[in-house]
C-alpha cells in the first residue's frame, strides 16, 4: 500500500505539495525500516530492490496516540507536536455547539441561558467525577462532555429540519430539563455502579441549586450555585429510573414509558425477553442515538444481557425499508481483512469507490466482543485500527484490486458491545467516535 501511494506521488508532475499521513499506532520494527525516507536521504528503499526518491514537495507526517514503541532513531527524525486535551479543553464544545443553536430556531435570550447552564453542569460534572468516580472505560473530560451535548441534541434535533415548525412555545422547558437527562445519560451512565449512587446524590443537589462546589469540596474557580430549571419534583431515590417525556415535558419511571408486557403465547421459554428497568432505559438511549446517526458502544459484566439488548432493539427497529443490520462477533483470533470482507460483503456499490447498504436504506453494523481481537507485539489491534479508519476517513483501501483504491462506506452507524473487567482495553482513539452506556449488573429490583 505504501509503496504504491508513494510511487504515485512521486510521478506526479503536479507542483503541488503532497502529504502522506501515517494515522495509527507506531510498530517499533516497520518504522525502523522507514529511517532512510526521513533521513536526509529521503529514499524508500522497497523489498524489491526498487528505491523510490521523494521529491522536495513531499512531506511525511505521522498522527499517533503516544511514542511508546517508537525508537530515538525514529523520534529524532521528526519534528514534534504534541496536543493535551487539558489545553484545549471541553468549555470550547459547549461554546461551539451554542453558536449552532440559532439553526434550531431558539431565541437568543433561551441560547444564552443554555449556554450557561451547560457550562455552570458540566464545570461541577467534570472535576466531580475526577475525583469520585470509576469508569470502566477511562476517556476523558472532553469526551464526556462532547456525549452530553449529543444526548442532549437528540431531544432538539428535529426543530433544524427543512420542514420543521421550528421550536415550540415551550422550548425553554424542554431544554432545561434536557440538560438535566443528558447530565445522568451523557456522563453518569458511563460511571461504574459502585460510584454511580455518589454522582446520583452530587447530580440531585447541582439541578436544585445547591453549592455542591462548598459541600463536595471541587476545586475549581468559584462558581455561584445555580439551578437548573426541571420538573424531576421533590427528592427522588435515583435520577437514574427517571425517563423525560418530551412530549409530555414530564418525568416518569421508566417502566411506565411502556406497554405492560404479555408474553406471547406462541413463543418458547427461551425466548421469552421480559422488559425491566435496566432493558428499558438502555434500548432507548440506543434507539435515540442511532435516530440520530450516532455510534454508540454498551459496556458491562458478563452476564448483563448486552447483545440481547442491542439485538433485540435492532431486530424490532432497524430491519425494516428504512433499515438494515449487519452483525459480526469478535474474536482474538479476527483479523482486519476478515472484518473488511465481512462488512464489504454487506454493501452494495453506489458509483465508482462508493459503496453502502441497499438503496433507500441506512445501515448499521452491530460489532460484539470489541475488544476481544489479539493485541500484536507492539500492543496495536488491526481490526480496530481499520474500524477506526472508517470513523475518521470514511473508508479503507480497497484490499481486492491492485490498485489499492480507497473505498468510501457511506449511510452506516456502529454500535459495539464489550465486557467492562478483566478484558483488555481498546485505543481511546477509536473509542471517543462512540457514546458509551455502561449496563450495571442487575439489582435486586431489577430481577424481581
Amino acid at each position: 500500500m505504501l509503496a504504491i501511494k508513494v510511487r504515485d506521488c512521486a510521478e506526479a508532475l503536479t507542483p503541488d505539495r503532497k502529504w502522506i499521513i501515517f494515522d495509527g499506532p507506531v510498530d517499533a520494527i516497520w518504522i525502523e525500516n522507514m529511517n532512510t525516507v526521513l533521513d536526509d536521504n529521503k529514499k524508500l528503499c522497497l523489498n524489491s530492490g526498487q528505491i523510490i526518491k521523494l521529491k522536495p514537495t513531499m512531506t511525511m507526517m505521522f498522527e499517533v496516540e503516544d511514542l511508546s514503541q517508537a525508537s530515538p532513531a525514529t523520534v529524532s527524525r521528526c519534528g514534534m507536536v504534541l496536543m493535551e486535551p487539558q489545553q484545549l479543553g471541553h468549555q470550547v464544545q459547549i461554546t461551539s455547539y451554542c453558536q449552532q443553536l440559532p439553526e434550531y430556531h431558539l431565541e437568543e435570550k433561551l441560547i444564552k441561558k443554555i449556554d450557561k447552564l451547560m457550562t455552570y453542569v458540566c464545570a461541577l460534572c467534570m472535576e466531580f467525577t475526577r475525583i469520585n468516580c470509576k469508569f470502566p472505560v477511562v476517556t476523558g473530560p472532553n469526551f464526556l462532555v462532547h456525549n452530553f451535548l449529543r444526548v442532549f441534541d437528540h431531544f432538539i434535533v428535529e426543530w433544524k429540519a427543512e420542514d420543521s415548525k421550528g421550536a415550540p412555545g415551550n422550548a425553554d422547558d424542554i431544554c432545561f430539563n434536557a440538560i438535566v437527562f443528558a447530565g445522568i445519560w451523557g456522563i453518569g451512565c458511563q460511571i461504574e455502579e459502585t460510584t454511580r449512587p455518589k454522582f446520583d446524590k452530587f447530580f440531585q443537589l447541582l439541578i436544585q441549586g445547591e453549592d455542591v462546589q462548598e459541600q463536595f469540596k471541587i476545586d475549581i474557580p468559584k462558581v455561584d450555585p445555580m439551578k437548573v430549571p426541571n420538573k424531576v419534583g421533590g427528592e427522588v431515590p435515583t435520577l437514574f429510573e427517571l425517563a423525560f417525556v418530551k412530549d409530555q415535558v414530564s418525568w416518569m419511571h421508566w417502566t411506565k414509558t411502556i406497554p405492560t408486557y404479555v408474553v406471547p403465547k406462541d413463543c418458547t421459554y427461551s425466548e421469552v425477553i421480559v422488559p425491566n428497568v435496566d432493558s428499558i432505559r438502555v434500548r432507548y438511549c440506543l434507539n435515540q442515538l442511532l435516530m440520530q446517526k450516532k455510534h454508540v458502544l454498551i459496556v458491562g459484566e458478563t452476564g448483563t444481557g448486552k447483545s440481547i439488548m442491542i439485538q433485540q432493539e435492532l431486530k424490532e427497529n432497524f430491519q425494516n425499508d428504512d433499515y438494515m443490520f449487519l452483525g459480526l462477533a469478535f474474536s482474538a483470533q479476527t483479523s482486519a481483512n476478515q472484518t473488511q470482507l465481512i462488512i464489504d460483503g454487506g454493501m452494495e456499490k453506489k458509483r465508482k469507490g462508493f459503496y453502502g447498504p441497499p438503496l433507500g436504506k441506512d445501515g448499521i453494523i452491530f460489532v460484539d466482543d470489541l475488544n476481544m481481537p489479539q493485541k500484536e507485539v507492539y500492543f496495536a489491534q488491526p481490526p480496530i485500527e481499520l474500524l477506526r479508519q472508517w470513523m475518521d476517513y470514511g473508508g479503507w483501501y480497497d484490499i481486492d484490486t491492485p490498485e489499492r483504491e480507497f473505498r468510501y462506506t457511506q449511510k452506516v452507524s456502529f454500535v459495539a458491545a464489550m465486557a467492562a473487567a478483566g478484558r483488555q482495553t481498546i485505543t481511546n482513539r477509536y473509542v471517543r467516535h462512540f457514546n458509551i452506556i455502561y449496563v450495571e449488573p442487575y439489582s435486586t429490583e431489577s430481577m424481581n
